[in-house]
């Protein structure tokens, strides 16, 4: 979600701005728009903010991001510390994902 709260205050060091994993990062207008323009027809736009995804921007940004794994023990505890912050982020819609269903029209 280019409309997140690490892109706005992390920028290049957020996890959702790694150019290898995310070669383009959309706004919700923006991913909504080309797949509109494409012919797809949008079912359903989740947004969302994992609590693991805020602490491992965290860990990221103290610089301890590359010492640990997804199933780490630092990385869970760190997890539930920034669940309160997950429900803050959804609520100002500063979410950092989008997921969008949608499928394309089917000529008969």
């Amino acid at each position: 979600n280019a409309d997140s709260a690490s892109i706005k205050l992390l920028r290049g060091k957020s996890v959702s701005a790694w150019p290898s994993e995310h070669v383009v990062i959309f706004s919700k207008r923006g991913l909504t728009g080309l797949l509109g323009k494409l012919g797809f027809d949008i079912k359903i736009v989740r947004r969302n903010t994992p609590a693991w995804w805020l602490g491992y921007n965290f860990l990221m940004v103290i610089g301890f991001g590359n010492k640990v794994t997804a199933d780490s023990f630092l990385l869970k505890i760190i997890s539930i510390i920034f669940l309160p912050i997950t429900f803050v982020l959804n609520f100002f819609n500063l979410e950092e994902e989008i997921v969008v269903e949608a499928v394309k029209g089917v000529k008969v």
